[in-house]
């Protein structure tokens, strides 16, 4: 996977002391908020059809692809988007939750 070649790349060019990788989970986690709550044109415009476990798998794939001496970083995010309207706290509690349930190694 060219992905993971180059974060191979990275790690390879900068000593693990100097370097940070963070992923940016945006819309991974609006999918997993918002899947149900959306009108099915918004599903099929916007839904990846990928299921949450092969998103969850998928984040804790390449997060433990990242050498283990680099700090790692997971930005858990639902970004501006005006059509999901006001997120509170209850949303926030969610995404830690999934996270916390990834299954990271590192």
């Amino acid at each position: 996977m060219r992905f993971l070649d180059e974060v191979d790349e990275i790690a390879c060019a900068i000593p693990d002391r100097d370097l940070a990788i963070q992923w940016d989970v945006c819309l991974e986690m609006i999918e997993f908020a918002t899947i149900s709550n959306r009108s099915e044109a918004m599903r099929q415009l916007f839904g990846s059809g990928i299921p949450n476990d092969e998103l969850l798998s998928a984040t804790a794939h390449v997060s433990d692809h990242v050498p283990a001496d680099v700090e790692l970083g997971l930005h858990l995010c639902y970004g501006l988007q005006k059509e999901l309207g006001p997120l509170n706290s209850r949303e926030t509690a969610y995404m830690v939750r999934r996270a916390v349930n990834w299954g990271v190694q590192r």
